[in-house]
């Protein structure tokens, strides 16, 4: 019998106590994987990251990625004592002025869009903690940030096909399948499928005015 590792142990402890949270699916993504091994490596303790993924939680409500929560699990090493996850070195401060105007549109479209306001309220409060995070010197770089925006708008996504009537929905996957017919022959099923999902995701938000909105 293989005998577990102390990272394979560290992994299955986070991400256990992650998906318990996020309340879906069974796994994290490769680049949560990646991440959780580094931390494993520079010796941030379980407890840190679980109390960082609660307070996480506690400000977004639900949370979609690792990834998503970093800010939070620094602030509770940094609470330990060390700083065994370094410090931001930038901020993407210069990205403030356009993540301002994608918040005042997030809040223009939910007044537009009473059906989705719930959906619209939690991609413009998780934006808003972008916003904070930013001031706070929270990420590492710019290309940080839009990461964090893509998980956003993922979200948005989610919430927004949750929010139209079925029939709507299935109008658009029908209409996708029939406008990438000539593909499906050069594609795998599994490509072909995740491209139908990804390009009704897009159709949805661009029904909503969403779409792009997040993208800077």
């Amino acid at each position: 019998m293989e005998t577990k590792t102390i990272e394979n142990e560290y992994l299955e402890r986070v991400t256990a106590y992650f998906v318990e949270k996020r309340g879906r699916g069974t796994f994290v993504s490769p680049a949560d994987l990646a991440l959780l091994l580094e931390w494993e490596r520079a010796g941030v303790p379980v407890s840190a990251v679980a109390r960082g993924i609660d307070r996480a939680v506690e400000a977004f409500g639900e949370v979609r990625s690792v990834r998503g929560c970093r800010r939070f699990i620094v602030a509770e090493v940094e609470l330990l004592g060390t700083r065994v996850i370094p410090r931001p070195t930038s901020s993407g401060e210069e990205l403030r002025p356009a993540l301002e105007a994608a918040l005042f549109t997030l809040d223009d479209l939910r007044g537009k869009h009473l059906n989705a306001d719930e959906a619209f309220l939690r991609a413009s409060k998780r934006l808003n903690g972008v916003l904070e995070a930013v001031t706070e010197g929270g990420f590492d770089s710019p290309a940080a940030v839009v990461e964090e925006l893509a998980i956003i708008e993922d979200g948005l996504a989610d919430d927004l096909i949750a929010a139209i009537p079925s029939g709507e929905l299935d109008a658009f996957d029908e209409q996708v399948r029939d406008n990438l017919d000539e593909y499906e022959k050069r594609m795998k099923p599994a490509e072909f499928e995740a491209t139908v999902d990804a390009t009704v995701r897009a159709a949805v938000l661009r029904r909503f005015g969403a779409r792009g909105v997040l993208e800077i």
